[in-house]
């Protein structure tokens, strides 16, 4: 808008103010005619405060329609937009009314959260985002997704298992102190990934190991020690 500042400075004075400051009815003078044209009539208070008036509508009109146009420019950004002419009715339990012009992506989000048969009433929306939304709402697919959580777990630890990792087995009831066992697959890799004599190094503070040992009684001892 032209003279835009020039406008929401003046539209600031008032009447009385411009009467006793004629630095400011000066002011309020070059801006009017800038912007309509006009004369701006003095001769009396009414006259000055008419001036004032026009000033701030003609502000008011700018705001607005400035305000318009950042709403087109805001809506046509958004991810999910709904039919023409539709309406949510959600007034049974949050109060609210859903309308092309009221809706928002993240407003959007949360109905197709709680049921995803809200989509028909939108003409666009994110493919990619509305599947992994109803996904994690699908309690059939949340049971899906539980179970490869767990047998990816079993899994891990299967293979934790296999590379080195050892099991104590005690009797409960037992006074006989607890006495490590060397899982079968730890033992296997121990072997597969050292040389004997790499071996005989990691076992050479355990009594009774010898280079006439075969590996994988080397390797038990190590993991046992």
């Amino acid at each position: 808008m032209k003279y835009l500042n020039d406008i929401i400075r003046v539209s600031g004075y008032s009447t009385t103010t411009c009467q006793r400051d004629k630095s400011k009815l000066r002011d309020l003078i070059n801006v009017y005619s800038k912007v309509f044209g006009e004369v701006l009539k003095t001769s009396c208070g009414s006259c000055i405060g008419d001036g004032i008036i026009r000033l701030q509508i003609e502000l008011r009109k700018y705001n607005l329609s400035n305000k318009i146009k950042q709403e087109i420019m805001e809506k046509e950004k958004r991810k999910y937009v709904m039919k023409p002419g539709s309406v949510i009715d959600m007034a049974f339990s949050t109060g609210e009314y859903h309308t092309p012009d009221n809706m928002t992506d993240e407003k959007a989000e949360k109905l197709i959260s709680r049921n995803p048969a809200y989509l028909k009433w939108f003409v666009k929306y994110p493919k990619d985002e509305v599947d992994k939304i109803i996904a994690e709402t699908d309690p059939e697919k949340i049971a899906a997704n539980k179970k490869a959580e767990e047998e990816e777990k079993a899994e891990k630890e299967k293979q934790e298992r296999a590379t080195g990792r050892v099991t104590l087995v005690n009797d409960e009831n037992s006074d006989v102190p607890k006495k490590k066992i060397a899982a079968p697959g730890s033992i296997d890799a121990l072997v597969k990934n050292n040389s004997k004599d790499a071996l005989l190094e990691k076992a050479k503070d355990i009594p009774g190991v010898d280079d006439k040992m075969d590996k994988a009684i080397i390797a038990k001892m190590i993991l046992e020690a």
